[in-house]
């Protein structure tokens, strides 16, 4: 009964300390990330891309983050009215490149709980956040985001480079900001386009 008594008291305390973490630090929202996150599209075209274009999109690298910025990809397309198909006859290939802020850093909140009832074992709760950054060493390099449509033949349809600006967003916010921008300009010479 005591071992009992003391577990729920641990379980209150930390969810008390979960609610007061997460009041205390809020993550951005989206508008106020976006705003962070800008870029200048040059892009050169070598053969026009049909209106009903069917697409696949391939990261130039193959991480859990890169198939994420793979995914606002597609969403891009599907919103501006391609299809995307494993089989599409064009590939969309896209790199981001350029250092990637250091002061991003994902803080841990451990919750662990022991002991309870006969029928319970050691309880294990884990929750992780992400802090606001007060932009103390925060970078606002450029990074570039290179982009190439390729046709069924592997031959460059169209390309363009991105300068992309973003004090503290990681690649999925800055593609997912940027994307639209890229798509709805996709088989068109530009020259200096601000994006969003």
């Amino acid at each position: 009964m005591y071992v009992q008594q003391k577990f729920r008291q641990m379980l209150r305390f930390g969810v008390v300390v979960v609610a007061l973490a997460f009041g205390l630090s809020s993550p951005p929202s989206i508008a106020e990330t976006s705003a962070e996150v800008s870029g200048v599209l040059e892009a050169s075209v070598r053969d026009r891309l049909p209106a009903d274009a069917a697409f696949k999109v391939r990261p130039a690298a193959s991480s859990p983050l890169a198939q994420a910025m793979a995914a606002a990809f597609e969403d891009a397309l599907r919103d501006a009215g391609y299809q995307v198909a494993p089989d599409g006859e064009y590939t969309l290939v896209f790199q981001l490149t350029g250092d990637i802020p250091q002061t991003a850093k994902r803080p841990d909140l451990e919750l662990v709980g022991e002991g309870g009832s006969q029928n319970m074992e050691d309880v294990e709760l884990k929750m992780r956040w992400r802090l606001q950054r007060d932009g103390n060493g925060a970078s606002d390099k450029a990074r570039l985001l290179l982009t190439t449509v390729n046709d069924a033949e592997g031959l460059v349809v169209w390309e363009a480079r991105t300068t992309v600006r973003a004090a503290d967003a990681d690649g999925l916010m800055i593609v997912d900001v940027l994307a639209p921008g890229i798509v709805e300009q996709l088989g068109e010479q530009v020259l200096g386009k601000a994006l969003p």
